[in-house]
């Protein structure tokens, strides 16, 4: 009879999952922040542009959306992302 092998703590599979998540997040997130503030519908270019660093709003606009969806893909629920 053969001996049971002991599960790795960590599998590579898991990792993959896990790495991939965060990859779709943040893929996600960009092209969702490029939407929103492209289609002048949505009205948020409107409103950056009336800002007075329309060029700085911007690139807070997207990083708030990419790291929103960057968190939320997390399949823990907990990210290890810092700023």
């Amino acid at each position: 009879m053969r001996p049971k092998k002991r599960s790795a703590l960590i599998k590579p599979s898991l990792l993959l999952e896990a790495t991939s998540h965060t990859a779709m997040g943040v893929a996600v997130g960009l092209a969702f922040a490029f939407l929103v503030t492209h289609i002048a519908a949505f009205g948020i270019a409107t409103l950056i542009n009336y800002s007075p660093t329309p060029d700085v709003i911007m690139l807070n606009v997207r990083g708030h959306m990419r790291d929103n969806l960057w968190y939320r893909s997390d399949p823990d629920g907990v990210s290890n992302h810092v700023d």
